[in-house]
């Protein structure tokens, strides 16, 4: 809607976390009827569209859907174009937030690569407000022209929506699982010589 969030590099936030959204959502519901492995999901999202929904508005549709997790993805913006990397927030330092805080950092470090800003705790609304434990995490700076390549990328865009979801399996103790895959277990070298 009105506002755009971080801008820079030709791109603007809104636009790259409302697909990383919706292609974590669509592997949430994909994940639910595959049963070759992976967890089973209820998802909602605070917007489908380009529309504005303020932190309090955000805090409150997940609470008034009794979510038990909040997953809030950015990306970052700063004045200086160095500024680089991936952070992950939770309310508090320890307890369910951080954790599932620690792993999604992980996996997304693991996903991108990018320099590792670390798990951190911040006042922030959307991780105060809500009743679930929370995480905000920042895809990457978009004022970065190295992280940006990542942001503007639809293949890496799906990187991360993966990284979301084997975090959140990973959170629920479930192995890693992304839909229409082998399950993690069943992977191997395969070795062949096509003509």
């Amino acid at each position: 809607g009105m506002d755009p969030g971080g801008v820079g590099t030709g791109l603007q936030e809104k636009n790259i976390v409302l697909d990383v959204s919706k292609r974590f959502k669509a592997l949430l519901e994909a994940d639910t009827a595959d049963t070759a492995g992976g967890g089973k999901w209820g998802t909602a999202l605070t917007r489908s569209n380009d529309t504005f929904v303020s932190l309090a508005g955000r805090a409150a549709y997940s609470n008034s859907q009794g979510a038990d997790r909040f997953m809030s993805i950015h990306s970052n913006a700063f004045g200086n174009t160095t500024a680089n990397g991936t952070e992950t927030f939770s309310f508090a330092a320890t307890g369910t937030g951080a954790a599932l805080r620690n792993l999604v950092q992980a996996e997304m470090i693991q996903a991108w690569g990018l320099t590792n800003r670390g798990n951190k705790t911040a006042n922030f609304a959307v991780l105060r407000d809500t009743a679930a434990p929370a995480i905000l995490h920042e895809l990457a700076f978009i004022t970065n022209a190295t992280d940006a390549a990542k942001l503007a990328s639809p293949a890496e865009r799906q990187k991360a929506a993966e990284a979301h979801l084997r975090a959140i399996q990973r959170h629920f103790n479930i192995a890693p699982y992304i839909p229409g895959e082998p399950p993690v277990d069943q992977r191997g070298d395969i070795y062949g010589r096509v003509v």
